[in-house]
């Protein structure tokens, strides 16, 4: 074999035995590189799906949340709508109060049912927001100040109308005392006098009854601002006042006019026992004329 020849077979020998050996590193490297591939692919689709679950978990939280919220919050609409339609009837009912503080009162009753009504349609709206769902739930004590204000102010209104019908009654009964007194003979002045302790308490009543209602007849909502809430409060606290007052006159004026009536009673007794006693002496007299002839 020439050197030649000897020389081109070694180098592709040496080529051959280069490439073999370079093979597996090459397919080592590969590998490796594809398994590394492979596994970063993998858990990035793991940490993908593991986001996915957790995403839809607090979806599903803040659902159940918004819809719990909703549910709540037409509850407690439902539930002062249906305080304010029976606030409502009962001052119909009223038989007492002037037709404007009536109608001033049920007016601004209608104005809250209206606005609440209005409210319950904005939750609606609002189901898929929590922000605003929240902000809407709270304007229901916040700004819809029912019982802070509409209930009590009603019941005020309602306290005078009673007080103001028994006054009323009170008066009748009045002047009936008046006529018996007038048409007695005994006692007189006692009476005259327990009377007009009854008419001035009676009409004391009436009094403090009138200023409770036009204390709170123009009464508005706070709608949040603590300074109305705040003159709310004390004229309501005075409104109170006003109507126990006038139920003490009340009990006081029923109290004169139970004197009055025992006092009547009593001179009844004491005519008739008058009368029973001239009766018989009168029948025995004629009876001892009789004998006598």
């Amino acid at each position: 074999m020439s050197n030649k020849l000897q020389i081109t077979i070694t180098a592709l020998a040496l080529a051959a035995m280069a490439a073999l050996t370079a093979a597996p590193a090459f397919a080592l490297t590969v590998g490796t590189n594809i398994g590394l591939s492979a596994n970063a692919n993998v858990n990035a689709g793991g940490a993908n799906a593991n986001a996915g679950v957790s995403t839809t978990a607090k979806m599903t939280v803040s659902a159940a949340a918004e819809a719990r919220m909703e549910n709540r919050a037409n509850q407690e609409i439902t539930r002062r709508v249906d305080v304010l339609n029976a606030l409502i009837a009962r001052i119909n009912a009223m038989q007492n109060l002037s037709t404007d503080d009536k109608t001033a009162l049920s007016t601004s009753i209608q104005t809250q049912i209206s606005n609440l009504t209005d409210l319950q349609s904005k939750i609606t709206a609002d189901a898929s927001d929590t922000t605003a769902l929240r902000t809407d739930v709270q304007s229901i004590t916040g700004s819809y100040r029912i019982f802070a204000l509409i209930r009590p102010q009603a019941a005020i209104e309602a306290a005078a109308d009673r007080i103001l019908s028994i006054a009323s009654l009170m008066g009748t009964i009045g002047a009936k005392l008046q006529a018996r007194i007038t048409s007695s003979t005994a006692n007189a002045s006692s009476m005259v006098s327990i009377y007009n302790e009854f008419t001035a308490k009676v009409t004391a009543a009436q009094t403090a009854a009138n200023a409770a209602v036009n204390e709170v007849a123009s009464l508005q909502p706070d709608m949040g601002n603590k300074t109305q809430m705040q003159a709310n409060l004390t004229a309501l606290k005075d409104a109170r006042t006003k109507i126990q007052a006038a139920q003490q006159d009340l009990v006081a004026a029923r109290k004169s006019a139970g004197e009055i009536v025992k006092i009547l009673i009593q001179n009844d007794k004491a005519i008739l026992k008058t009368q029973a006693s001239t009766t018989v002496n009168a029948s025995g007299s004629v009876n001892a004329s009789g004998s006598a002839q």
